[in-house]
Parts: C-alpha cells; sequence; structure tokens
C-alpha cells in the first residue's frame, strides 16, 4: 500500500479474475460511481466500516401495490421483493447467492433502507 501524493487515502493495487472485473463494472454502473469509489464502497461493507461518502443511496420510489407486500415471518417471494426494490428479476437471481451484494443491493433500493436475506431452502426473502 502506498498512500496516494493527493489525499490521505491508500492505493491498493490487485489482479482481479474477469468474472469479478464484469461485476464491478456492473456495480459501477448501477450507482454510477469511479472504479475508487466502487472499491471502497465493497470493501467498506465488507469489513463493517462507513462508507465512502461519495456514495449516495439513489432510492427509487416502489409502487403502491409493491408497498403492502409486507415481509411476514416466512418471507416474501422474489416477484414481490422486485416491485418492493423496482428493480430486475434477472439481478436478484445472479447476486441471491453472495450475501454481502444482496444485502447492498437491497438495502440500496429498498425504499426504507431495509436489507434483505435470501433463504435457499424457502425460495423466500426476509429482511435482516
Amino acid at each position: 500500500m502506498v498512500n496516494s501524493t493527493d489525499t490521505q487515502n491508500h492505493r491498493v493495487v490487485a489482479d482481479i479474475k474477469p468474472e469479478t472485473h464484469a461485476r464491478l463494472v456492473a456495480f459501477m454502473e448501477e450507482r454510477n460511481i469511479d472504479q475508487s469509489t466502487a472499491i471502497d464502497f465493497i470493501v467498506s461493507n465488507y469489513l463493517n466500516v462507513p462508507p465512502p461518502a461519495a456514495v449516495r443511496t439513489g432510492k427509487t420510489t416502489a409502487s403502491p401495490s409493491a408497498e403492502r407486500a409486507v415481509p411476514g415471518k416466512e418471507g416474501i417471494t422474489q416477484e414481490q421483493l422486485v416491485a418492493i426494490l423496482n428493480c430486475d428479476s434477472g439481478r436478484l437471481t445472479q447476486i441471491r447467492d453472495y450475501p454481502v451484494v444482496l444485502t447492498d443491493y437491497t438495502r440500496q433500493r429498498d425504499p426504507q433502507g431495509r436489507a434483505w436475506e435470501y433463504n435457499s431452502d424457502s425460495g423466500l426473502y426476509s429482511i435482516i
């Protein structure tokens, strides 16, 4: 690690797999952020430290019917969560087995800032 000359931040250089890089690029595009901010956000989230200030939630307003899909103890279906988050069902399918990514993705999109988890046994999503 080397300190950047113009900030108090540290520079990190790493080699990552093409699949990981593709996911990083998608993450950056979804949030309209640069690579440095994206990596800082991901690592901060993983290590449970405050994320960089430059990351904004960009929350969307869910449809009224989505707000009525209130989760019970048993959870809700993917279709219901898609309506709440106003997101793509395919994206949820891609990330549901990656708890840290799913938590971040859902917290950023949930109108109430809630994080969700997936239960592969039941096939349902519930609030963490």
